[in-house]
């Protein structure tokens, strides 16, 4: 499976290659095409050979890698690979690359982490690390595996079966004998796994649905999917004046490997530490969307035909007039990053304070030129779906499972459950026309739950983000001026910032996104300070 184009980003580096760990949904393979056994440790070496790295496509596992100081070095996991290098002496710094693409746009996109010289493979991704001599030289390109033309189109529409498939890879996600927490939004997808759990007979699953205290939100529709299938369910309400919030993220910040910087993270560990969560499973919804189909939303459709980011030098002039935390803003996105949300900095912001910063905007024109062919549900679904969906959302799950030292689950990850949902005709799947996705799962939870998507429709809880920035100022103050990332204009930039917070609703999305990627370089022991 080839892509239209591929990505042309390189690294380089002196030669070693080492392999990941025995996990099946991952692929490495050197010259001589090398079987690694499960039982085997996390790293393994292939000397004098040429290595292929390939990422997971399912999306439940990511393969970091590096080639600093003469050694390529991969494992499943980020921070296995940070202490073997640590303890062989070899060093890393801050990624510029990784730390502009979180204040720009919320995201690490594929193969960036935030460390230099360490990259990241996910769904469709490969890596063909060559050697010359002493040099070895990393090409990247993406192989995306859920295009629809890719589809085979051949399987039978069966709700039982998709219901059956859900089950099981709950089942199988599940730890054996463990506690297990789901955050059920009013939501297809967890409100789909609320089923599975049910059918699986766990009813001891404690069902947590985050509340802003607005009786139109999702809570009520959760209660409902709850006292339908016989589970329990807590409804924990916030407010972004809520104390603890401090002391928690001191802790959360200090063994955090990749700052998130999704707005959700701040009111998501504090729902997890109010609902009691530790160790067990956490249950999250999301992944699915990559092989599901993504539908521009109308209001996304007209944001997209009004764009003026399709032109990169009219975007440039009008992003020094137009401010990053207005409406307007959106309208000089390119038809990339439009599908990752949130109001974040822009370059015309961050080289005001991080002298490493580079626009970002010019990465997603490439993109956009490279993968201009492809029609709206296939691009959205290689943009958003691995970079966004794959990368912010399931990051931010996978960091707070960590630090409440629970296990993350994300049952629609799983290869049987993507291979027949994906190879669904297409008018199971979605429809085009009426503009509604996920066609099949609608049906499996009307017939099994009598759940209405259309009586639901979207609730999202509201978190008082101002409020927030108002109530822990001196907070964000103390840890965005310490922070050795930013250069001496920080401190009158954000108290500008600062200032503007209560009269303009998004601006405090990019100040909390500073606040964590500074609390994370100050507290991380991961975090690179040299």
């Amino acid at each position: 499976m080839r892509t239209p184009g591929a990505r042309d980003t390189t690294a380089e580096g002196r030669s070693s290659s080492t392999r990941p760990d025995g996990a099946d949904s991952i692929a490495v393979a050197g010259s001589d095409s090398l079987e690694i056994p499960d039982h085997l440790a996390p790293f393994f070496t292939v000397d004098g050979s040429d290595v292929a790295l390939s990422g997971d496509d399912t999306g439940m596992s990511e393969l970091y890698f590096t080639l600093q100081d003469g050694r390529v070095s991969a494992c499943s996991r980020l921070a296995p690979l940070l202490d073997r290098m640590s303890t062989k002496g070899e060093s890393t710094g801050v990624s510029a690359a990784g730390v502009s693409h979180l204040l720009h746009d919320g995201i690490l996109p594929l193969p960036y982490s935030v460390y230099e010289g360490v990259y990241r493979l996910g769904p469709g991704d490969r890596a063909s690390v060559t050697r010359s001599g002493s040099a070895a030289r990393c090409d990247f390109r993406t192989d995306f595996p859920y295009y629809g033309r890719l589809s085979r189109q051949d399987n039978t529409a069966d709700t039982r079966r998709l219901l059956d498939l859900l089950t099981v890879s709950l089942e199988r996600q599940l730890t054996s004998g463990g506690n297990a927490m789901l955050m059920l939004s009013s939501g297809k997808d967890s409100s789909s796994i609320a089923l599975a759990a049910a059918e699986l007979g766990r009813r001891d699953i404690s069902c947590v649905t985050y509340s802003a205290g607005d009786h139109d939100d999702e809570h009520a529709w959760a209660a409902r999917t709850c006292q339908r299938l016989g589970l329990k369910h807590e409804r924990i309400t916030l407010t972004a004046d809520e104390r603890g919030f401090d002391e928690l993220l001191g802790r959360y910040f200090t063994k955090l490997v990749t700052p998130w910087v999704d707005p959700a993270t701040l009111p998501y560990l504090l729902c997890l530490s109010r609902a009691g969560l530790d160790g067990g499973d956490l249950v999250d919804g999301s992944g699915n969307d990559i092989y599901m189909g993504y539908l521009l939303s109308p209001e996304d459709r007209l944001k997209m035909r009004l764009s003026v980011g399709r032109f990169p030098s009219v975007a440039a002039r009008a992003k020094t007039l137009i401010p990053h935390y207005t409406k307007l803003s959106y309208l000089l996105r390119n038809r990339a990053e439009i599908g990752f949300g949130g109001r974040f900095f822009r370059h015309t912001d961050t080289r005001r304070f991080f002298d490493q910063s580079f626009d970002t905007t010019y990465s997603w024109s490439t993109d956009c030129k490279r993968y201009r062919d492809l029609d709206d549900i296939d691009f959205r679904a290689l943009m958003r779906g691995r970079h966004y969906e794959q990368g912010a959302v399931m990051g931010k799950v996978r960091a707070a499972a960590r630090h409440f030292n629970a296990r993350p689950a994300h049952p629609f990850i799983d290869a049987d459950l993507i291979e027949y949902y994906f190879n669904l005709p297409e008018s199971e799947r979605f429809d085009r026309q009426r503009r509604v996705n996920k066609l099949l799962l609608r049906k499996m939870l009307a017939e099994y739950l009598d759940y209405d998507a259309v009586a639901v429709g979207k609730r999202y809880f509201q978190f008082d983000g101002p409020l927030f920035v108002h109530r822990y100022r001196q907070l964000i103050v103390n840890e965005v001026s310490s922070c050795r990332l930013w250069n001496e204009r920080m401190g009158t930039l954000l108290d500008g910032w600062l200032a503007k917070s209560d009269q303009h609703p998004y601006l405090w999305q990019s100040i909390v996104a500073l606040l964590q990627i500074s609390a994370w370089h100050n507290h991380s022991r991961f975090a690179p300070r040299g």
